[in-house]
């Protein structure tokens, strides 16, 4: 997609019956992770390899008159499985809280006359191709954004872990070809979760921006998906 035609396609913004496809599509804007309850985390935890292994060896055990052994090691595993559920839970539930985010948002949309409109929203209500103003300084990015109005200055440390604040220039109106693959794209996208230190733009010019991806397809839902992979939850 070229630079310019992509700009001026999405300056109009959204209407209606758009929003709904786009949204059947990608569903809300938003990382919605569901927690399991401590008895369904319990009976995963019963079923690891280990834990089976321990209740076999203590049925043996009991069968062969090592009594105090086998309650020593029914304690045991009892005091570690409990504490392994909990642990569980407490880190789903701080994934969950860390994941879970909306602010609200200007969003430029089509009214029925395909006038532009201006509606203030919850960014949960956007969706890939939105236009919408860059929220206020301070705040987090509900989606990642492909910047094409003003620039902005972000801190990607949630993401990346370097506290360095990184300069994001907006989309140039030329014709080259825009690939959001090249690494040279990366200092036009707003990523989500990232935190806005300062936003600037020209006089009487708001910072804007398109939405390019959202939910589990951002680049900060990327990585809690993987992080969910990897604990098996």
């Amino acid at each position: 997609e070229k630079a310019d035609n992509l700009i001026q396609q999405f300056l109009k913004g959204l209407n209606d019956k758009e929003v709904d496809d786009m949204r059947m599509i990608f569903g809300i804007c938003d990382i919605d992770i569901i927690v399991k309850g401590v008895f369904n985390i319990l009976l995963d935890e019963l079923t690891d390899p280990f834990y089976l292994f321990q209740a076999y060896s203590i049925i043996l055990w009991y069968c062969t008159d090592y009594y105090y052994y086998a309650s020593v090691i029914v304690i045991i595993t009892l005091i570690s499985l409990i504490i392994s559920v909990s642990e569980t839970y407490r880190n789903l539930k701080q994934i969950q809280k860390m994941s879970k985010y909306s602010c609200p948002v200007n969003v430029y949309r089509r009214n029925e006359s395909n006038e532009i409109t201006v509606n203030n929203i919850s960014s949960i209500g956007l969706v890939p191709g939105d236009l919408y103003e860059i929220p206020d300084d301070g705040l987090s990015l509900p989606c990642d954004t492909i910047l094409i109005k003003g620039s902005v200055i972000v801190n990607e440390s949630m993401l990346t872990g370097e506290s360095t604040p990184i300069i994001k220039l907006s989309l140039s109106n030329n014709n080259n070809i825009y690939d959001t693959k090249n690494i040279e794209s990366d200092k036009h996208i707003l990523f989500c979760g990232t935190k806005i230190v300062q936003k600037r733009s020209l006089k009487n010019q708001k910072t804007m921006g398109i939405v390019y991806e959202t939910g589990f397809k951002t680049f900060k839902g990327n990585l809690i998906s993987k992080h969910k992979k990897i604990s098996g939850y």
